[in-house]
C-alpha cells in the first residue's frame, strides 16, 4: 500500500499531525510506503519559502488582517477555490503519477481541496482523507470528494452534518499526536507544584526584562519548566537565574516535561491542545487573538479542561497561582480531560483498513 501525506508549514502544527500520522500507518501497515510531502514546496519550489515567511509575518505582527483572511476563506465560493486548485493541477497529477498512492491524507485545507478537485477532474478512486488540526469545522476543510475526515471532536462532526457531509464521513479522532504523547511520558513528579511553560507559549510572555519570571519564581512550592524550543537568545538570559526555574532549549521529548507536569502554560494550539489532552495535564492559556487559536480556547473553556486568561504578565502570575493552590478545581480539570479522552474512538489507520479493505471487496 501506498500512504500519501500532504502537509505545510503554515504553523508547525500540520507538520506534526502528519509525522504523527506517518508513525500510526507505519505500524498499522508494516509494509505500506508512507511519505509527508509539503505540497506547497512541492507545487511552488522558488516560492514556498516566501510566502511560509509572509505567513509568519502576518500572524505576528497582523493578527486582525489574518483574521479578516481567515473570515473570508471560510466564505470563499467553490468556483474560486476551483480555480486556484486548477492553477496546480498538473503538477499535482505528476505527484499523484509519481507516488501512485492508494490513499492520500490530508493535514493541510490546501491539500485537502487539491486531492479532491483532481478526484473530480479525473475521475480517480484514490481514498482522500482530511484530518482537521483545529477544533473547528471551517469551511476550507470541507471538499466534496474527501471520503473520510478525522476531527478533534464530537461537536464538529456535529458542525460537518449541518454543513452537509454524511455522517458515515466522520470519525472523530482527536488531532494526531506523537506515540509519546498518547503512551504516557517517564518523568518522575517533584514534590510541590510544576508549572510547564511549551512550545507557541513564549510568543505570548513578555520579550524585555525579566520581572515575569522573577515573580513565577516567588510563588511558594512552585517549580518552573520553561521550554525555549530554538530560541537561543532566551534561553541564555533565563538560564541559571533562579533556583526554582529549570530553562530546557530545543528537545524532541517535550511529553516527559508534561508528563510531570501540574499545568501547562501555552497558546492553544490544536497540536499542544491534544497532547496536553493525552497526558492529562490541565491548560492555562492567554487570550488568542488568531482565528483558529479562538475556536481552541472556547473548547478549552466549554469542556472546563483549563483557563484563558488576560495577556497582562501581573494577571497570568496571579491565574498561575490561584489554580496552582485548588486542588479541588485541578482534580475537577483532569476528571474533565479524562472525559474528553474517552470521546475520541476512533482508531485513523484501523479505520483506513476498514475502509481499503471493502474496497477491494467491491472491486
Amino acid at each position: 500500500m501506498n500512504i500519501l501525506i500532504l502537509s505545510g508549514k503554515f504553523g508547525m502544527g500540520h507538520l506534526s499531525a502528519a509525522a504523527a500520522i506517518k508513525s500510526q500507518m507505519e505500524a498499522r501497515f508494516p509494509g505500506a510506503h508512507v511519505q509527508i510531502c509539503d505540497i506547497v514546496e512541492y507545487l511552488m519550489p522558488q516560492g514556498s519559502g516566501a510566502l511560509y515567511r509572509m505567513f509568519g509575518t502576518l500572524v505576528r505582527h497582523a493578527k486582525a488582517l489574518y483574521n479578516i483572511y481567515y473570515t473570508c476563506n471560510d466564505k470563499l465560493p467553490q468556483p474560486c477555490k476551483n480555480l486556484v486548485s486548477g492553477m496546480f493541477l498538473r503538477p499535482f497529477r505528476r505527484l499523484i503519477l509519481n507516488c501512485r498512492p492508494d490513499v492520500v491524507i490530508s493535514t493541510l485545507p490546501f491539500g485537502a481541496e487539491l486531492v479532491s478537485f483532481y478526484k473530480k477532474m479525473y475521475q480517480s478512486n484514490v481514498c482522500a482523507v482530511t484530518c482537521i488540526t483545529d477544533v473547528s469545522a471551517h469551511n476550507e476543510w470541507i471538499s466534496s470528494e474527501t471520503d473520510l475526515y478525522f476531527v478533534p471532536a464530537a461537536e464538529v462532526k456535529w458542525e460537518l452534518m449541518r454543513k452537509g457531509v454524511a455522517k458515515d464521513q466522520i470519525e472523530v479522532s482527536g488531532i494526531p499526536v506523537r506515540e509519546g504523547f498518547r503512551s504516557g511520558g517517564k518523568k518522575e513528579k517533584r514534590s510541590g507544584r510544576e508549572l510547564l511553560i511549551c512550545g507557541g507559549g513564549l510568543c505570548l510572555l513578555p520579550r524585555r526584562g525579566t520581572s515575569f519570571y522573577a515573580a513565577l519564581s516567588r510563588i511558594p512550592g512552585l517549580h518552573t519548566t520553561i521550554l525555549t524550543g530554538k530560541n537561543r537568545a532566551l534561553y541564555e538570559k533565563l538560564q541559571g537565574r533562579w533556583e526554582n526555574i529549570e530553562v530546557v532549549g530545543f528537545t524532541s521529548h517535550v511529553e516527559d516535561y508534561m508528563h510531570g507536569a501540574d499545568l501547562l502554560l501555552s497558546k492553544p494550539g490544536g497540536i499542544t491542545l491534544f497532547e496536553s489532552i493525552y497526558e492529562g495535564v490541565p491548560m492555562l492559556v492567554c487570550q488568542p487573538e488568531l482565528g483558529q487559536e479562538k475556536k481552541n480556547a472556547q473548547f478549552i473553556e466549554r469542556h472546563g479542561i483549563g483557563r484563558v486568561c488576560s495577556k497582562k504578565p501581573d494577571d497570568i502570575v496571579a491565574e498561575i497561582e490561584t489554580l496552582l493552590q485548588d486542588e479541588v478545581q485541578l482534580m475537577r480539570m483532569r476528571e474533565n480531560i479524562k472525559a474528553v479522552r474517552r470521546g475520541l474512538r476512533a482508531d485513523p489507520a484501523a479505520v483506513i483498513a476498514r475502509r481499503m479493505q471493502r474496497q477491494e471487496v467491491a472491486q
